[in-house]
This record gives structure tokens, C-alpha cells and sequence, in this order.
């Protein structure tokens, strides 16, 4: 199962993955297509779970800055917990930035496919996610961020808060 959702995540981040270059046009005009930004962000941090047990949130995305105020996102995110249990997911989206400053705010929203593994439970199906916050120095191709994530698994109704901190860089094949 983590392997599909592996291979999905590669196969989309090398589709979506765009250069900068110049096209002409039929009118023999000369325009440049404005350079998608990808970055690499992995951000780690606490989490909140099914159970009790302390939980960690773990997300590795691919970030596809469009222009100054809009990016789209695909991102693995893992929770596990001190008893092994865990929710794994695989998600398209995109955010928001209200503002185009150095340190920006942002809001997202994002779909997907997951599994939820408890004691007693093994569950696959869709999910949803939103996630709030600011990302730091967009003005450069290095990005900090702080972010809280939350994700709901469909099919089981299950709840998950994640406070993470993350550092991009560009992705270069």
C-alpha cells in the first residue's frame, strides 16, 4: 500500500514539475511563460491522534509556487504514535497567500487518498485537509514555515492536528 502511494507521489510531482522557456506564437510574438517555483518542504512536528499517545506529524511535499499569491501542492504526510498506530496519506491541493510579502500568511485545502491503522482498525479511503499559516522569506527560493494541518480520514471520521515546522528548497532533477 505505501509503495502505490509512493509511486502516485513521484509519478505527480514529475507530470506537474514545469521550466521556465520562451514560446512564440502564431503572431510571431515573443512572450516568456513565467517560471513555475518547485520546492522540496519537509516539515516535522507534534501531532494529535485517535489515542492518547504522544504522536508525531511528518510531511514531505512538493510545492509548486504559480505566482506570488497562489501555489499548488502534492504531499505525503505521516502521524504514528508511541503504540504504532499511524494514518499515511497521499494529497493533491493548493494555498493561498492573502499577501505577497516576505513573510506571508496563507490558507489551503487539499484531497487525497489514506490509511488509518489503529489497534483494531485498518481502514483506506478518501481524505481531506486544511492547514493554516506563514511561510517566511518567499521572496527567495529558500522558504521557513509554520503551519498547523489538520486531515480527516472519510471513511472512518477520524480527526488529526499536526503543528509543524518546515524548511523548503528547490527541487532539482
Amino acid at each position: 500500500m505505501l509503495r502505490f502511494l509512493i509511486i502516485i507521489y513521484l509519478s505527480f510531482s514529475c507530470i506537474i514539475y514545469a521550466n521556465s522557456e520562451e514560446v512564440v506564437h502564431k503572431d510571431n510574438r515573443l512572450d516568456k511563460i513565467n517560471k513555475t517555483l518547485s520546492l522540496v518542504n519537509i516539515s516535522f512536528g507534534p501531532a494529535k491522534f485517535e489515542t492518547e499517545n504522544p504522536a508525531y506529524y511528518l510531511q514531505i511535499r512538493n510545492d509548486f509556487d504559480i505566482n506570488d499569491n497562489a501555489s499548488a501542492l502534492m504531499s505525503w504526510d505521516f502521524v504514528l504514535d508511541e503504540k504504532y498506530n499511524s494514518f499515511s496519506d497521499v494529497s493533491i491541493g493548493g494555498r493561498f497567500f492573502p499577501i505577497s510579502d516576505k513573510a506571508a500568511p496563507f490558507l489551503g485545502a487539499n484531497l487525497g487518498l489514506g490509511a488509518l491503522r489503529l489497534s483494531n482498525i485498518n481502514k483506506f479511503g478518501f481524505t481531506f485537509g486544511v492547514q493554516a499559516g506563514v511561510q517566511f522569506f518567499r521572496d527567495s527560493d529558500l522558504h521557513l514555515e509554520i503551519a498547523v494541518n489538520y486531515k480527516r480520514h472519510l471513511k472512518y471520521d477520524s480527526n488529526i492536528f499536526g503543528f509543524v515546522v518546515g524548511l523548503s528548497a528547490p527541487f532539482i532533477f
